[in-house]
């Protein structure tokens, strides 16, 4: 969940070296659902912040939103580096997303989108 701005600078300083690649983000089906309700009590497991609301229930829509925009943000990074974004999330084995990447490795192709991987 880097800022997409810390992602624009990786990835023009890796093209600027001449780099090609494709990007796997990795997400568990929580953090695109956003299933909470009532008090919540979320936890930075990198810097143990905890951060309490009450009717979590109310930013759901928002926290799609800017999930989504996140998302198409660094995607349109990556394409415009001509780079691929696949998300894999984390409720389908790991296997996927690995047989799909190589495949486009081995395919030489930058196109790669599996949205589904």
């Amino acid at each position: 969940m880097s800022p997409p701005a810390d992602w624009a600078a990786r990835l023009a300083d890796l093209a600027a070296r001449g780099a090609t690649g494709h990007l796997v983000m990795i997400a568990d089906p929580v953090e695109e659902t956003f299933p909470f309700a009532g008090h919540t009590e979320f936890l930075d497991v990198d810097s143990g912040q905890v951060m309490r609301i009450g009717q979590a229930e109310r930013f759901r829509d928002d926290y799609i939103r800017r999930l989504e925009a996140h998302r198409a943000a660094i995607a349109g990074m990556a394409r415009a580096k001509g780079w691929s974004l696949a998300i894999h999330r984390t409720d389908r084995p790991a296997s996927e997303a690995l047989l799909a990447l190589r495949m486009q490795l081995e395919a030489g192709d930058s196109a790669f989108s599996a949205g589904a991987a």
